[in-house]
């Protein structure tokens, strides 16, 4: 088969920490070229003229979340001529785009970002794959509108892809005709080379020991009391908090830290240095709140957290979390989380155990895997 030229319509910047596509893509075949459309954003460079990375071209659209900061450009979001309108002029500009740095054929869209479908469905292709790794519908505060994004892209996608068995379920039950489960991986060696302390964060240096820690985004899926609620438990303990904060939820964050001196947020850690942050923690938890933005999760840090050895603390998020039930530590509600932290700092689980775990879920697998249903799709 020809390379496939693929063209990424994505909900995140391509540089924003380390995504599920940015895992899968760099491990797509190499004589495959790929157009990362990206949205723009306030707090990450935009790239209004496109840029490369490696083989990966990156360009940034005038697409916002459906939900923004903003409460007049929500107003405006919620105005159907408006959202038309806009399509309009992206759709223009991203065939611009595409004749100039993805021309090849076969040509598979690779769509990841409902608010693009109606942009997908009218540019010329020979697959369209919807990969899911979130419900779009899930979030809090998620307009109505958004729900025939969804429609239309499920409808569209000649294959569609999810990252956990729930979500699956839920996509099948909303009328996809054909889910196939791609679940999220790990980097097993990165997380499982020795901590170097000096590629800590200043803030993490000198904190008293044990360390119980989170890494990830900090959003409106954060579970700030259930954290809280960990401090007041371990008061002798730090609890770091490594990954960059949504502007939303800015506030609680500097509230939780106000009222709980041994909470510390650490800011976005590059992660060339996410491994000694990960696998320096003594106890790593996952405190989400629950709700469907959660009850399809099948987290990437989960893997991160194992490859590093360390013990994990979660909330019994999904059927995806509860597979690993004889591999951490699972809480049925934010009660038991707390005992299952002192728990784990108490007695640990065997890190090789842990490591040996996450060794079978890698993104070469992964990305095998996806490689492999694009190839079929196109064949047959």
């Amino acid at each position: 088969m020809s390379p496939v030229t693929v063209v990424v319509f994505a909900e995140v910047k391509w540089r924003y920490m380390r995504t599920r596509k940015r895992f899968l893509l760099s491990r797509f075949p190499a004589d495959w070229p790929i157009l990362y459309l990206e949205p723009m954003n306030r707090t990450d460079p935009n790239h209004w003229a496109p840029i490369r990375d490696g083989r990966v071209t990156i360009a940034t659209l005038p697409v916002v979340k459906a939900k923004t900061s903003f409460p007049a450009v929500n107003t405006l979001l919620g105005w159907t001529p408006v959202r038309a309108l806009l399509t309009e002029l992206v759709r223009a500009q991203v065939r611009r785009l595409v004749d100039r740095h993805a021309p090849g054929r076969p040509r598979c869209l690779y769509l990841s970002n409902v608010l693009f479908a109606p942009i997908a469905q009218r540019l010329e292709r020979d697959l369209l794959v919807y990969d899911a790794n979130d419900d779009p519908l899930g979030f809090p505060g998620t307009p109505p509108w958004m729900g025939g994004y969804l429609d239309r892209t499920l409808e569209a996608a000649d294959a569609v892809v999810s990252c956990s068995e729930s979500l699956a379920a839920r996509l099948c039950a909303r009328g996809a005709r054909d889910v196939t489960v791609i679940g999220n991986g790990v980097e097993s060696a990165h997380f499982g080379q020795p901590v170097d302390p000096a590629r800590w964060p200043a803030p993490m240096r000198g904190c008293p020991r044990p360390w119980i820690g989170y890494a990830g985004a900090i959003s409106e899926w954060f579970d700030f009391d259930l954290v809280a609620a960990v401090a007041r438990a371990t008061p002798g303990a730090t609890i770091l908090v490594a990954g960059p904060t949504a502007e939303p939820s800015a506030g609680r964050a500097a509230a939780l830290a106000a009222a709980h001196p041994n909470v510390r947020f650490l800011g976005r850690v590059p992660y060339e240095d996410l491994p000694h942050v990960v696998g320096a923690f003594d106890v790593a938890m996952i405190p989400f709140l629950r709700g469907p933005a959660t009850d399809v999760l099948n987290p990437n840090k989960l893997y991160e957290y194992l490859a590093a050895g360390r013990t994990v603390v979660t909330l019994d998020y999904s059927l995806d979390v509860e597979r690993f039930s004889s591999s951490i530590r699972l809480a049925r509600d934010p009660a038991t989380f707390v005992a299952q932290v002192q728990s784990a700092l108490a007695s640990p689980l065997d890190p090789g155990r842990l490591r040996q775990v996450a060794a079978q879920e890698s993104w070469d697998r992964r990305a095998a895997e996806f490689v492999a249903l694009i190839r079929a799709r196109l064949e047959g």
